[in-house]
């Protein structure tokens, strides 16, 4: 028969509890406050890069509002597109006719000179 020492005993299963109550009211609270925060931090930073992109679609460079979008036919191409510009002159003009592109230019494209895309070229003699 074991003989078991019951101050031993004791002082383990105090210690054991003591553990568990520091486990459970500290490490594990902690544990949670860590992860989200984490989260939280990347949803703000999510959030701002969102932010921007609905601010570039918005507004052009210089910060003045991009005219009215909808649905339509461009007057310069004549295609029909999802996002047409409605210009307060009545001209509707597609992302690729309007005078400030949103996108970056792609590599090798000028964009230093615009051209009015509804006038009439020049009848030469």
């Amino acid at each position: 028969m074991a003989v078991v020492d019951l101050t031993t005993f004791g002082a383990n299963l105090y210690l054991l509890t003591g553990i568990l109550v520091v486990l459970f009211f500290v490490v594990i609270p902690l544990a949670l406050a860590m992860i989200v925060t984490l989260k939280w931090l990347r949803w703000r930073a999510v959030k701002k890069q969102a932010d921007l992109e609905h601010d570039r679609k918005r507004f052009q460079p210089d910060g003045r509002h991009y005219p009215p979008l909808g649905r339509g036919l461009c007057d310069a191409c004549h295609v029909a597109d999802d996002e047409v510009f409605f210009l307060p002159s009545g001209q509707r003009l597609c992302h690729r006719c309007y005078p400030e592109p949103i996108d970056s230019p792609l590599p090798g494209q000028d964009t230093s000179v615009w051209k009015d895309p509804l006038e009439s070229p020049s009848q030469g003699t």
